[in-house]
């Protein structure tokens, strides 16, 4: 016997090996080194945190004064509550204040008042209608996003239009009133050079920093935002005020020299380590192999006993072909058994369905626990209901529809009554007792109440009856009985279901014969006392039979 499946095994675990020293040594420097890397994020952590909280809290200052000083002014509020009134020496009291917010905060480029009512913009040192403001897109957008953030990213700022000179500003945006904005904006714009002063100066000694706005761009610690050392070993944190991040990092630090040598004694010792991994995994393939070599044998010998399917050539390949093959022949026998199995069970439940409903009364309850035990099913029968659903004028039906079409609509029809009842929550057992033929057996539970069943049982033939109507191209009758007590009755209850409708009524509703009317009498051949029937009529075109049931 060929031993492809054992040479393949230790040969496979060889690679496995080197790669596992390989990796072993790798990981070594890698630990080192992520410690490191780790002490240096934590630093990098803290200082990014201590930076973005010094900017932002300029920045709040500068919101707070622009609330106290301009927001809060009585000037610049008498300024929003007059629109369309000329008054030049309101509008200078305005610019007055605006120059006096402006002198002592040097990082403040400009500062304008956008007034809705009139369109009207108010700078420090001139007024302008907005048609003809350099920044009429940004005061646009700044009274569509309403409450939003109130620092914009880096933009280009120009107050002219045709101006070639532009300015690379952040600006804070107030709405007047403070929460609706509806008067008009306060614009105050910032001069990108005054944050990247403020970050130059707590920058320290081989660390980068990059100030980035929420879609970014960059604009503060420009220079540093692409180099190596911020790309490949950056902090990052963002402001839950300005929505601003900032990246923080340092150069990585030097390997130690020691991890860098590497002596004879480790060279020695690693060889060491190879050859004996080797020879270890050369014994333990050789034990993994012997459990696989005894399987094979018991195969091979059980094949030769009882003609198994295995002829010898097929060990003349590998191991996993040789087990593979027996087990398909193994598969291929256990398929046919249950298959015949499951075949013979079908066939009783259809047997054991036709003697309930034929002979009933000469079934015992132990005898019906048994075989619906055999069957699968459950053995609880408090009382039950017999229906009769029959395809109407199954001789057209047949001769119409071909073989395979016939078992199609009879394995739609069965399942749609299957699914009603299912929704109704009742426990309903179906099988075909005729060519045309399906019987119906609602059986009812302990709990349930014997009143429940009829009415239950008209709702579902009611819906399956509108259901084959209106999807189907043939129709069938319901014929349903009264309710039965126990096993002893279904034979009963069975005939009067064959006397009450499917081939005898041909009424638009379901027809159940209930408690109380008995049996046709010895003249007719099915029927409810009391009910008239009507012959077939081969004439009713077929989108007009209905599906009928006894009531």
């Amino acid at each position: 016997m060929h031993k492809k499946w054992l040479y393949r095994l230790i040969l496979s675990y060889l690679p496995i090996l080197f790669a596992v020293v390989f990796c072993l040594i790798i990981l070594f420097f890698v630990t080192l080194n992520e410690a490191m890397e780790k002490q240096t994020s934590k630093a990098n952590g803290v200082y990014a945190e201590n930076v973005l909280q010094i900017v932002d809290t300029t920045l709040r200052n500068l919101e707070t004064m622009t609330i106290k000083s301009l927001l809060m002014d009585d000037q610049v509020g008498s300024y929003f509550d007059r629109p369309g009134k000329l008054d030049p020496y309101r509008d200078y009291g305005v610019t007055e204040v605006l120059l006096d917010f402006m002198s002592p905060l040097p990082m403040i480029d400009s500062v304008y008042l956008y007034r809705a009512a009139d369109g009207k913009v108010l700078m420090q040192h001139f007024s302008s209608r907005l048609p003809d403001f350099g920044d009429r897109s940004f005061i646009a957008s700044a009274m569509k996003n309403t409450g939003g953030q109130v620092w914009s990213g880096i933009r280009d700022l120009q107050l002219f239009p045709g101006e070639d000179q532009r300015k690379s500003v952040i600006s804070l945006v107030e709405q007047v009133p403070y929460f609706s904005g509806e008067q008009g904006l306060i614009v105050i714009n910032v001069r990108k050079q005054s944050l990247q002063a403020l970050i130059q100066e707590m920058n320290m000694e081989n660390t980068e920093i990059c100030l980035k706005d929420v879609a970014g761009r960059a604009f503060a610690g420009g220079e540093a935002c692409s180099g190596p050392q911020i790309q490949s070993q950056a902090v990052s944190r963002i402001s839950s005020y300005t929505g601003w991040t900032i990246q923080v990092g340092m150069e990585r630090a030097k390997a130690f020299s020691l991890l860098s040598a590497f002596s004879n004694v480790w060279a020695v010792l690693g060889f060491a380590a190879i050859i004996g991994g080797i020879a270890a995994m050369t014994y333990i393939s050789h034990r993994n192999y012997r459990p696989i070599e005894q399987v094979m044998r018991r195969i091979y010998s059980f094949g030769e006993d009882r003609a198994f399917g295995l002829n010898p050539q097929s060990r003349e390949g590998d191991e996993f072909a040789f087990i593979g093959h027996a087990l398909e022949s193994l598969i291929e026998q256990t398929n046919s058994y249950e298959k015949q199995q499951a075949e013979g069970i079908l066939h009783r439940r259809n047997q054991l369905f036709k003697e309930l409903l034929e002979n009933s009364g000469q079934m015992s309850a132990d005898n019906w626990s048994r075989e619906a035990e055999r069957i699968g099913m459950d053995g609880e029968f408090a009382g039950a209901v017999v229906g009769i659903a029959e395809i109407d004028f199954y001789e057209a039906f047949a001769a119409d529809y071909s073989a395979r079409d016939q078992a199609l609509f009879k394995f739609t029809l069965r399942s749609v009554i299957q699914e009603i009842a299912e929704k109704e929550g009742g426990s309903l057992w179906t099988e075909w007792i005729g060519p045309g033929r399906l019987g119906l057996l609602f059986r009812r539970s302990a709990d349930e109440e014997t009143a429940d069943i009829p009415g239950k049982t008209l709702i579902i033939a009611e819906s399956a009856r509108s259901w084959v109507k209106q999807h189907l191209k043939f129709t069938a009758t319901f014929g349903i009985s009264g309710p039965s007590a126990g096993l002893s009755g279904l034979s009963g209850a069975y005939r009067q279901a064959l006397g009450a409708g499917p081939q005898n009524h041909r009424r638009s509703r379901p027809r159940l014969c209930g408690a109380g009317r008995k049996p046709a009498a010895s003249g007719r051949r099915h029927g409810c006392a009391g009910s008239g029937h009507r012959r077939r009529s081969p004439a009713v075109p077929a989108g007009e039979r209905g599906v009928e049931a006894a009531d």
